[in-house]
């Protein structure tokens, strides 16, 4: 950080990339949207700060990397549980590569686009019994 009289200066770099998955969020009530399978694009944005921040373009390839192996295309309930929220996903994604990427200070998630999955049940049709109203069958 540089200071310039009362001016704090942060230099730093962020790499963002995007994917699409589907998530499910079953501890949410089942009439809430978010209950159902649907899936986003995201958004995932990975900033360096500091002396880092000037290499930072280097780490992109094995970030994307990591990104369609392990996640485009996924359910995100299979690797991130019953919690699969942008805040927990920011923080596994943040713990996976901390150590792994000098200068990384913060990780970004945004659910950019949702696409709606609901089913509805089929109505069930009234099957004819073969008795009129009054008691008698059909003629």
């Amino acid at each position: 950080m540089l200071q310039m009289g009362t001016t704090m200066i942060r230099t730093t770099r962020e790499i963002t990339l995007h994917f699409e998955a589907t998530h499910a969020m079953p501890l949410l009530p089942q009439w809430h949207h978010e209950h159902n399978i649907h899936g986003h694009q995201y958004e995932l944005g990975f900033e360096f700060s500091g002396p880092a921040a000037a290499t930072a373009g280097a780490h992109e390839p094995s970030l994307q990397e990591w990104i369609d192996d392990q996640l485009r295309g996924q359910h995100l309930n299979e690797i991130l549980g019953e919690r699969p929220t942008a805040e927990h996903f920011a923080m596994r994604a943040h713990a996976q590569w901390v150590e792994q990427l000098p200068g990384l200070s913060a990780v970004r998630v945004s659910a950019l686009l949702t696409t709606l999955v609901i089913k509805t049940p089929r109505p069930q049709r009234a099957r004819s019994t073969g008795v009129r109203a009054g008691g008698r069958g059909r003629p």
